[in-house]
């Protein structure tokens, strides 16, 4: 992987970034995800090979295009009518939460504005918050609320009132599939008890993977009813979105690595440290430091463990989001619903075979050729770049 964030100076010294402090803060790190690693049954030997093959084959992409926007109402009608194209039961689904008619689900939609000084304890509203600062589908004691905040660009002038971007089109559309696989009492659908009958790995794995498919595969359902006239119109988002998922894969792979090396040798040496980031490719010194803090600075975290896996789910999602994305494109609605309900149940192994996927080094063969084919279209120039 070629970091290409970080300018790469010749005549610099070298920096001492794995301090006696700093390894023993990752030593600490692998301490408590070998005690998370025990109470799991997922093969971590799998995903850390499909974490190394998605940060091996993939760039961080700085290239630039316009921003295309949208009214508020605007959003909102494309995205019902993109479900609508997929799958009857998902769109009434969907239009049920759009539309304020399942009790225990909420949707938010306002200008970032309105968040500016936000703060949390000044709005509750019927056991609901009112406000997050960025799009999330957040659950909690048997409710969840979907949050889109209309982001400006700050390079207008002027931001006309309800406007949003191809972004926040993008994230109700993730953040709506998100219900799908959720975890609601009233979401769980009636046959989910020859689920539980099966061997749970971990759930919420694969979920982040399932939303990255349905944003995703926007883009030909924009072309073909006109919404966008070019594909360049969608690969601001694309893009940003992609080099998220690299900097998770890559944290997570990084995590994995650290504590493969403290199990098998009691401790993590600066010459150890340096070797992981090596064999992913030549990173400067300064992206070395900026990953290596990224790890440590959640080590005080009461909620380790959670965030440990959201990390996991957004960063494994850039390997089998493509394949979902495959399926969608044949129509196999009935497979992914399969798909939807076993990682509910967190049967992440049952689930991949869903798709055909086996969780060995085949599987991973399969995934790495639907994902390069998916990440050359964003290395494309753009029309205007040309």
């Amino acid at each position: 992987m070629n970091e290409i964030i970080f300018d790469n100076p010749t005549k610099d010294k070298p920096e001492n970034i794995f301090t006696t402090e700093v390894l023993k803060q990752l030593a600490e790190m692998a301490q408590k995800i070998i005690e998370i690693k025990k109470d799991k049954k997922i093969d971590y030997d799998f995903l850390e090979k499909l974490l190394f093959c998605y940060c091996r084959n993939n760039d961080f992409i700085n290239k630039k295009n316009e921003e295309k926007f949208f009214k508020k109402w605007e959003i909102i009608s494309i995205v019902l009518d993109y479900y609508k194209s997929i799958d009857p039961e998902l769109y009434e689904n969907v239009k049920k939460i759009i539309f304020g008619r399942r009790p225990n689900i909420r949707i938010n939609i306002y200008s970032v504005s309105e968040v500016e000084d936000f703060n949390e304890k000044d709005f509750e509203f019927k056991g609901f918050k009112k406000y997050s600062k960025s799009h999330v589908n957040f659950f909690k004691d048997n409710k969840d609320i979907i949050y889109i905040p209309l982001e400006s660009n700050k390079d207008r002038v002027i931001q006309e009132k309800d406007e949003g971007t191809m972004f926040n089109l993008y994230a109700l559309t993730h953040e709506l599939a998100h219900t799908f696989d959720g975890i609601l009492d009233e979401i769980v659908d009636e046959n989910i008890e020859y689920i539980i009958n099966y061997d749970v790995e971990v759930s919420g794995l694969l979920n982040e993977s399932i939303a990255r498919a349905f944003e995703f595969n926007l883009k030909p359902y924009l072309l073909q009813n006109g919404i966008i006239k070019s594909k360049d119109d969608t690969l601001k988002t694309e893009r940003f979105l992609h080099n998220f998922t690299l900097k998770e894969a890559l944290i997570t792979y990084l995590k994995l690595k650290f504590t493969r090396i403290f199990e098998d040798k009691g401790k993590i040496t600066a010459e150890d440290a340096d070797n992981v980031f090596n064999n992913l490719d030549d990173f400067h010194p300064k992206a070395k430091r900026i990953y290596t803090n990224d790890i440590i600075k959640e080590n005080n975290n009461t909620s380790y463990e959670e965030l440990f896996f959201i990390d996991f789910g957004y960063g494994i999602s850039g390997m089998i989001t493509p394949t979902i994305m495959e399926y969608m494109r044949k129509g196999k609605i009935e497979e992914l619903k399969e798909f939807f309900r076993l990682s509910k149940a967190g049967c992440f192994t049952r689930t991949l075979e869903i798709l055909n996927i086996p969780v060995n080094d085949e599987g991973i063969k399969i995934l790495k050729e639907n994902m390069l084919k998916y990440t050359s279209t964003l290395k494309e120039e753009p029309e205007h770049e040309k």
